[in-house]
């Protein structure tokens, strides 16, 4: 009876960087899949860039640009990983323990100029009255 109470086990193996690759990039062509739907916001910008009343060319790279920029964050650990397969998760590793490090501070050092130049025009502005 005792025989059908020993389960085994294979003994454990991490995975290959190819798997990992491979398991990441259908984990992003997954995510690009069920993320190709337009929200609100990317409807009223397209619509505001459509209202800018550009020529069809201008018009199609601005739209291209807004796309690059908005996906950014996504579009470059999937880059690094189909570029650099082996050398991709070290980088990875290696952005998220700079930006544990810095990342507030410089975080904080970027919204903080960013209020200051949102503020100048409209101290400008009431100055000018």
């Amino acid at each position: 009876m005792s025989e059908f109470l020993v389960e085994t086990y294979a003994p454990y193996e991490p995975a290959s960087a190819a798997a990992r690759v491979k398991d990441v990039s259908l984990a992003a062509d997954r995510l690009s899949a069920t993320g190709a739907f337009p929200g609100a916001s990317y409807l009223a910008a397209l619509d505001r860039i459509i209202h800018l009343h550009y020529s069809t060319v201008v018009t199609v790279l601005v739209i291209v640009g807004f796309n690059l920029v908005q996906n950014i964050l996504l579009l470059i650990p999937i880059l690094a990983f189909r570029i650099w397969p082996k050398k991709a998760p070290a980088a990875i590793d290696s952005a998220k323990a700079w930006a544990s490090r810095r990342g507030r501070r410089d975080l904080s050092w970027a919204l903080g100029l960013l209020g200051v130049a949102l503020a100048i025009p409209s101290v400008i502005a009431l100055l000018s009255r």
